[in-house]
């Protein structure tokens, strides 16, 4: 059985070989490289970086006398810049590449994990399993210890990714062609192969076979963005704003940011959707001033508020909020030193956290508890003077008082600007349905359409199966069980978007008044999260990181509930979110020392 499922599998795939291809555009890279002491090749290179006691902006070639009279070697070399018997400055010249366009290709790993006494090194490159390897960098042997004879066959050999006389970086993965769906042999005007070329104009079967996948585009009108609401219409004025007189609207509605559009939009329809999703993110743009002084544009209202804007949460370095601030400098969302001259603000959070070891990604964080012999008071990071000895992943020294290895740090907060519950809404328009054979899984979460699924939960390929490759054999089908954790893991299903004002009735009743859903509330005792509401009924409690990853999920009954939070400790900012129904009612970002 499996058998044919494979051989079904590799005919499709031949099948719709002929249409992928890998578009580039002309570009240029640096000629000259990085300096690393021991990689050999010193002659044939000119370097940028990686000398002592080079020039800024300046770029360094050994000297031909030194080449000429045998001083070169293929192991090290003098790294001193300023040594002129040995360098000479050179121009930093610039070299054509070719560059992939993104959306034509996906990226196959083909490195693998390193064994030691496996053999076969100079077969594979290694993603993992070296000592010493820099975060999402893949190593190969040296070409010059295959070229000399040092490789052992067989044998167990040096395993540290930094010891150069041995390793070099290598690319991690090979750029594999994006294949349209196998029905576009059979059906290209069919609705799947409309979606997949919605998305990727720049593929080589659209572009040859555009007439035949949306009819009508080549003479008549388009019918590929009839409602400006809909994603594929989005995704089709992305491609091309020409494509449909309706892509100033999509375009604002995909995007509240694209303040071009949006603005166009508010100019013809001011209380459309659209505009009032736009100028519910921001106020005071003039294009939201109708003339009753919430705006700051011509109308008859011209005073801002003096309240934050709702850009200091979304977006803190963008025009609305550097526009606040520059009435309002003391705000906590514009002082950078709000938190050093107000400690016990809420919204202050310690920039440092506890260590714990084994967690890794040492060198992003600052600590303030966790580690042995610290002094009161003070908080502390790894010593930068040891570059990437201090390892990604996996247990490191945790003595505060050896300072090889750790350094005191200011022990700093930073303000967190809080999103007032009231003002906000969940919408589902982060996850599509999942449909079988559709492929480009890794690129989409899913709300329906897997087998097992659960209301009102969302999923995405689980991303160990993208680390190890597994997920390119499936580019077409692959497992649709929800249930299976090897392959899926639960994740955000919504985006939280301001709450629209409620639309004018002209001549007619108005609704019935949306019930108050009372006051909530979130906070934090030591490692206990406490959750307070005066809303009745059942709630839901999810627990996401700042990538929007779901971490933790239960229901509360009952008008309070505290839930142990410890394992959360050591983790950064999370964000907690209590949810009635499809409505948002308490929301906080935390975090557990």
């Amino acid at each position: 059985m499996n058998k044919l499922i494979y051989s079904s599998l590799g005919a499709a795939m031949l099948a719709s070989a002929a249409f992928g291809q890998i578009s580039y555009t002309p570009g240029t890279a640096e000629g000259c490289i990085p300096f690393v002491n021991g990689s050999g090749n010193y002659a044939n290179n000119c370097y940028i970086s990686g000398l002592h006691n080079m020039a800024p902006h300046t770029c360094y070639h050994v000297r031909q006398s030194r080449i000429n009279d045998g001083s070169v070697n293929t192991q090290y070399i003098n790294d001193n810049a300023a040594d002129t018997w040995w360098w000479k400055t050179t121009e930093c010249i610039q070299v054509p590449i070719q560059v992939p366009v993104q959306g034509t290709y996906t990226l196959d790993p083909k490195c693998v994990q390193f064994h030691n006494g496996s053999g076969h090194y100079a077969d594979n490159c290694y993603n993992s399993g070296l000592i010493n390897m820099d975060e999402d960098k893949c190593y190969a042997v040296n070409p010059a210890r295959i070229a000399d004879g040092s490789l052992p066959q067989n044998a167990h050999m040096n395993n540290n990714a930094h010891d150069t006389w041995w390793w070099v970086e290598a690319e991690c993965y090979n750029l594999v062609p994006v294949y349209p769906p196998a029905s576009c042999n059979t059906n290209p005007s069919g609705q799947e192969c409309q979606d997949f070329c919605t998305g990727l104009p720049v593929n080589e079967f659209c572009q040859n076979n555009t007439c035949t996948v949306f009819p009508g585009s080549c003479g008549g009108p388009q019918p590929v963005c009839s409602n400006p609401a809909d994603q594929s219409c989005f995704m089709a004025c992305e491609a091309d704003p020409t494509v449909s007189s309706n892509c100033s609207e999509a375009l604002c509605l995909g995007d509240l940011t694209k303040e071009t559009e949006c603005r166009a939009v508010c100019a013809v329809d001011r209380h459309g959707t659209a505009c009032e999703a736009f100028c519910g993110l921001n106020p005071t743009d003039a294009a939201c001033d109708d003339g009753s002084g919430t705006g700051t544009g011509t109308g008859t209202g011209t005073t801002p508020s003096t309240q934050r804007p709702l850009g200091c949460v979304t977006d803190p370095d963008g025009a609305e909020c550097q526009a606040f601030c520059e009435n309002h400098s003391d705000d906590g969302a514009c002082d950078p030193n709000y938190c050093v001259n107000n400690p016990d603000d809420p919204n202050c959070f310690d920039k440092c956290i506890n260590f714990v070891n084994g967690s890794g990604n040492y060198r992003q964080h600052c600590y303030k508890s966790g580690l042995e012999n610290m002094q009161a008071g003070k908080c502390y990071k790894p010593n930068p003077a040891r570059g990437n000895q201090i390892p990604v992943s996996g247990h490191m020294s945790n003595n505060a008082a050896d300072t090889w290895w750790w350094v005191q740090t200011p022990c700093e907060k930073e303000f967190i600007t809080p999103r007032n519950p009231g003002e906000w809404e969940l919408h589902d328009n982060q996850c599509i349905e999942y449909v079988h054979g559709a492929g480009h899984y890794t690129e989409h979460c899913y709300s329906s359409g897997l087998n097992g699924h659960v209301t009102d939960k969302c999923y995405s390929v689980n991303p160990a199966r993208i680390a190890d490759g597994s997920i390119n054999r499936y580019t077409i089908y692959m497992n649709g069980d929800a249930n299976d954790a090897w392959w899926w893991v639960e994740m955000l299903c919504q985006d939280t978007l301001p709450a629209r004002p409620a639309p004018a009735f002209e001549g007619k009743a108005a609704p019935k008044a949306v019930p108050t859903l009372g006051e909530s509330e979130i906070s934090v005792d030591n490692t206990t999260l406490n959750v307070s509401s005066s809303v009745a009924g059942t709630k839901m409690l999810r627990v996401f990181d700042m990538n929007g990853k779901l971490l933790h999920s239960e229901s509360i009954s009952g008008m309070a509930k505290d839930v142990d939070f410890a394992k959360f400790a050591g983790k950064g900012i999370l964000l907690v979110r209590v949810t009635s129904g499809d409505k948002l009612i308490a929301m906080k970002k935390v975090s557990i020392r």
